[in-house]
């Protein structure tokens, strides 16, 4: 009977930590597409393009930290893990995201068009 007891509590206990994760990494994604979103508006938009967004505080209760490194990766960093994301294009080297508000530019640089955040 202890058996069978501890094998049903290891198998409720394994599933809630399989619904946590989950919701974790689909609050990490909601982040990520509140980004993209905002770069995919920013490349249908013409050029000399800025807009403001907002990044929420918190995801489920919990600070995170969101960086821009290399102008190549989104790294969401959340509740002890990294999440990393490669965009689409190649945006400002001195882009850097913020918890709150931000601002996506688009603009002419010489011949090429160049994307930014808080530039």
């Amino acid at each position: 009977m202890m058996v069978v007891f501890t094998l049903v509590a290891v198998f409720v206990q394994k599933r809630i930590v399989d619904v946590h994760d989950e919701k974790t990494r689909d609050s990490v994604d909601q982040l990520k597409n509140i980004v993209f979103n905002e770069l995919e508006i920013a490349e249908s938009m013409p050029v000399n393009y800025s807009r403001e967004f907002y990044l929420p505080p918190y995801l489920v209760g919990s600070d995170y930290t969101i960086d821009v490194d290399k102008g190549v990766e989104l790294i969401i960093n959340f509740r002890g893990e990294a999440y990393v994301y490669f965009f689409p294009i190649d945006m400002n080297l001195l882009s850097n995201l913020n918890v709150g508000i931000n601002i996506i530019t688009k603009l002419r640089v010489g011949n090429q068009i160049e994307y930014g955040f808080n530039i």
